[in-house]
């Protein structure tokens, strides 16, 4: 007898008026996170993180759901420890096996964005659910940060947890075949 076949779709997700405008919004999505390479503590982030871009220069916004954060960052992040507290940022490397490199940011941007716009504080209620405090310039095209390291950050700063942002998959199957 044959065999039963399913078919998958994926697409990375674009939206706007416009969706195929010289700069769509472009979302991407880091979700399989590792202990960062050099990592020997007892904390073990999971969730997803989603980062959507925009512009040229790059605009970004980041909303996250997480669990299994460091619960140092009870009362939030502290900067006069280090600027990475209880941080969430997109990094410069592209593989979770070696050193993330530092923040990802390009011309015309010309401070980090990162350490300012995206941090977490731990709660019980899991998963911690938040978001950017706002949008945020991080200069070049969107589709720049595909394929870059998200890192979670521990309160002292340490890089505790690392995930390769990737496109994010819609299954693209109805009951009645391919949307």
């Amino acid at each position: 007898a044959g065999a039963a076949m399913r078919f998958s779709f994926a697409a990375l997700t674009v939206s706007g008026a416009a969706a195929f405008s010289a700069t769509p919004t472009v979302n991407l999505v880091a979700e399989f996170f590792v202990p960062y390479f050099d990592f020997m503590g007892a904390l073990s982030p999971s969730g997803k993180v989603l980062v959507s871009g925009k512009d040229d220069p790059a605009v970004v916004d980041v909303q996250f759901s997480l669990s299994g954060l460091d619960p140092a960052c009870i009362n939030g992040r502290n900067t006069s420890l280090s600027a990475n507290s209880c941080g969430v940022h997109v990094h410069k490397g592209t593989d979770c096996a070696k050193s993330a490199e530092g923040h990802y940011w390009v011309d015309p941007v010309t401070e980090d964005p990162w350490t300012q716009h995206v941090h977490y504080t731990y709660s019980t209620a899991e998963p911690i659910e938040g978001h950017a405090d706002q949008s945020f310039m991080v200069g070049g095209a969107p589709d720049a940060l595909l394929g870059r390291t998200l890192i979670i950050h521990a309160y002292n700063g340490t890089r505790v947890a690392c995930a390769i942002l990737m496109p994010e998959m819609l299954d693209c199957m109805t009951a009645s075949g391919p949307c």
